[in-house]
């Protein structure tokens, strides 16, 4: 999986993502504006290390967004009281690991980018494969 901010996980399963859950996603998608953040501070999860987006209220729109449509998939199983949007660096790395690449990101700080897409990943058994790009607004939602 290539860095990313997790929009929302876990999803409905590969077999249940049909033409229509695709098309409604887009549709989601689609009525959000590019979003322009700034990645100042790295931070961590236990076992992950990512960067803080700013600001980060589109991002939970989006997530709120697909929830709403599919209560069945709670973000992160319903595990935490808030979602804390987080472009994820490293995950279950070891601790050596995880400080080289928090040191070198720290150098390059702060980035700025625009977010103007999201991709829907779906998960094989073994590994994650980019399946469809969707496009931020802006379209009216049907």
């Amino acid at each position: 999986m290539p860095a990313h901010v997790t929009a929302l996980y876990p999803f409905l399963s590969a077999d249940r993502i049909t033409d229509s859950v695709i098309t409604r996603l887009s549709e989601l998608c689609g009525v959000l504006p590019a979003l322009d953040v700034q990645f100042r501070r790295t931070a961590r999860f236990p076992r992950v290390l990512y960067l803080d987006p700013e600001p980060a209220e589109g991002l939970r729109t989006l997530t709120g967004a697909i929830f709403e449509q599919w209560p069945e998939a709670p973000p992160f199983g319903g595990a935490f009281d808030e979602v804390i949007p987080h472009l994820t660096i490293a995950n279950g790395a070891d601790h050596e690991a995880m400080a080289a690449a928090e040191q070198a990101i720290r150098a390059a700080l702060p980035l700025r980018t625009r977010l103007s897409e999201a991709w829907l990943y779906v998960f094989d058994g073994l590994r994650w494969h980019g399946r469809v790009r969707m496009s931020f607004g802006p379209r009216e939602l049907r």
